[in-house]
């Protein structure tokens, strides 16, 4: 869902890892407010990210222009 130049990062935290994907786009992502229906075949990566992860965001980039979103999962 991301526009170029999209950017994965990968780095280390106390007790695991924090992933972080940049990207140029203009939308912010939301997870949706219910469970989608079970023939749905989208709708589910935040909601799966925030089951899974100690804490998650989205942060805007400073140049006014993209976004990071990152998680950080934990043993």
């Amino acid at each position: 869902h991301g526009a170029p130049e999209i950017v994965l990062s990968i780095q280390p935290v106390p007790n695991g890892l924090r992933i972080s994907v940049g990207d140029e786009g203009t939308r912010t992502p939301v997870p949706p407010r219910s469970q989608p229906e079970p023939h749905r075949t989208s709708g589910r990566g935040l909601m799966i990210v925030a089951a899974t992860a100690r804490d998650w965001g989205v942060a805007p980039h400073r140049s006014g222009s993209g976004k990071t979103v990152w998680a950080e999962l934990v043993r």
